[in-house]
């Protein structure tokens, strides 16, 4: 079962975050069994004629080397979310590795956040909507609201066993975020 880790105690706990005038349902979890729950529960709800998952990476430094490891991954399509606190798992699930792999979705983020997960997992996306270059015209067109976050919450220690509820409304905005743009290319 996955890329096997140290032995930590699996948790989750779940909030309703207001991203875009919608109320996300976001998972927050270091489990790999509520990470193969949310795969399968996001596989059977999509509804859409292109899947699409907005995709966000944070990284925290390395307590044993001091280098920057991706320690979340966020993802969220529609109204529901999960963030995956990989540096804080037992093990990767293969649940998790073949999705992102699988090519009938669609997954929406920035290229660097892609380029980490390989790097630091070997995790690698199929199919990849870049929206870097496209980013500043994307949210004028689409309106959406940018909410400023102090740099000491997109900053903090996203490898904490325990994320701040400003760390998790702003990662579940930039994926919701993420997730709304690629509907722009699907429309």
């Amino acid at each position: 079962m996955g890329i096997p880790r140290n032995s930590i105690k699996p948790k989750m706990a779940t909030y309703n975050i207001v991203s875009c005038g919608v109320t996300v349902k976001t998972t927050v979890t270091n489990s790999a069994t509520f990470t193969d729950d949310y795969i399968t529960e996001l596989v059977l709800s999509c509804n859409h004629v292109t899947p699409l998952i907005g995709l966000d990476v944070r990284s925290a430094r390395s307590g044993v080397t001091g280098e920057m490891k991706a320690a979340t991954l966020t993802l969220c399509s529609g109204s529901r979310c999960i963030i995956i606190q990989l540096t804080n798992m037992d093990s990767i699930p293969d649940s998790l590795i073949s999705f992102l792999s699988a090519p009938l979705f669609h997954f929406v983020g920035i290229w660097e956040s892609l380029a980490i997960l390989e790097k630091d997992y070997g995790i690698v996306c199929r199919n990849v909507i870049e929206l870097d270059p496209f980013l500043f015209s994307l949210v004028v067109a689409l309106e959406i609201k940018v909410e400023s976050k102090p740099s000491s919450v997109m900053m903090g220690n996203w490898g904490a066993g325990n994320l701040s509820m400003e760390q998790i409304q702003a990662v579940t905005f930039l994926a919701h975020s993420f997730f709304e743009c690629g509907k722009f290319f699907f429309t």
